[in-house]
């Protein structure tokens, strides 16, 4: 007959307690295949996040993968750490120790931890599949989206499209620097129309798109500068949304106040320029 009680009691051999603490194994919610399971998580957070460029994410992954990966081999190859005290380090390190709460304290880490990294690792994935067309959009599609335009503006309340006589090229340039100078903030794409007039290097319209990922869990902005011709003067449109989700606690409004500060400032520094009169035509093709 099989004895029951105290674990303890319990023979060594039995397969249902494990040989080294004499607890009781736990299946599939095992601590060593938590630690498994944060190992891969880990991994691929790493990898994502540094497809994405996000700095916060790829040292988060790193360091958790070496510790769990760790932990893991200290489950794998027990030793005792204070022979003389007889501290078992993989016990306490795989929730198997002989103190309550360093088991199941650290088995709650263990789910704590499996939990954010997978948490943050969908909100990447989210991110990368909800990434948007170089377009300039036609509107809002969100709550969490301002939008300085002639057509479908949205908040922003007081700003308006900029409208200088200044040349294109510079004028971009200085949209480039201003978006990756922003904390977290990178220059997606750039695209440009040329001027139909042959041999002419002037552009009629520039499409610049940045990206914008919030410090700790990776969340994706993004922000498209509009910048074309309009009666031979280069006027500036924006929107700037959050990827996923709906509300972004006025994060983009400020960025396109900020932005259309920095712009007042520069844009009138530049030399005087006329857009290509026949850009009108252009933009109808």
């Amino acid at each position: 007959m099989e004895p029951k009680g105290d674990p303890r009691s319990t023979p060594a051999a039995d397969p249902r307690f494990d040989p080294v603490t004499r607890q009781p194994h736990t299946g599939w919610l095992s601590p060593e295949l938590l630690l498994a399971a944060l190992l891969i998580l880990c991994l691929s957070e790493t990898v994502l996040s540094s497809a994405r460029g996000h700095q916060p994410g790829i040292i988060l992954g790193a360091v958790l993968f070496v510790l769990s990966g760790i932990a893991l081999l200290a489950a794998a190859f027990p030793l005792r750490c204070i022979s003389s005290s007889g501290f078992n380090l993989a016990a306490c390190i795989t929730c198997k120790a002989d103190n309550k709460v360093l088991r199941y304290g650290g088995r709650t880490l263990l789910w704590i931890l499996v939990v954010l990294v997978t948490f943050k690792l969908v909100i990447g994935i989210a991110c990368r599949m909800a990434a948007p067309k170089m377009l300039f959009p036609d509107a809002c599609e969100v709550d969490g989206c301002t939008r300085v335009s002639y057509q479908s503006a949205q908040r922003g309340e007081g700003l308006k499209p900029l409208q200088y006589s200044v040349d294109m090229t510079a004028a971009a340039d200085i949209v480039k620097r201003w978006i990756e100078g922003e904390p977290m903030g990178y220059l997606e794409s750039e695209s440009v129309v040329p001027s139909p007039t042959p041999g002419s290097a002037a552009l009629v319209q520039t499409l610049l798109h940045g990206r914008f990922l919030t410090r700790w869990m990776g969340f994706s902005d993004d922000l498209f500068v509009l910048l074309r011709c309009s009666n031979e003067a280069l006027l500036v449109e924006a929107q700037s949304s959050l990827r996923v989700g709906r509300d972004d606690f006025g994060v983009n409004e400020q960025r396109v106040r900020r932005l259309w500060g920095h712009l007042k400032d520069e844009l009138p520094t530049l030399p005087h320029a006329k857009c290509p009169p026949e850009s009108q035509d252009a933009m109808h093709r």
